[in-house]
């Protein structure tokens, strides 16, 4: 599992590529990218509400994140 900040990076690399594959003509792949951009951004999306509820208890968050 990834954390929130690999997340981020994932979907940085994956932009960046769907970009390229636009431009290469490989709209199939591109869609594909972004729909795993989407499936990143949530599982993120989901790790920061999980942190926010973590603190908002006063309890440590996990390492790494």
């Amino acid at each position: 599992m990834l954390n929130f900040t690999e997340h981020m990076k994932r979907i940085h690399y994956l932009a960046d590529q769907a970009n390229l594959n636009v431009l290469k003509g490989a709209h199939d792949t591109a869609l594909e990218d972004l729909m795993k951009i989407g499936i990143n951004c949530n599982e993120a999306i989901q790790q920061l509400d999980e942190l926010k509820h973590t603190i908002s208890l006063g309890t440590a968050p996990p390492k790494g994140d």
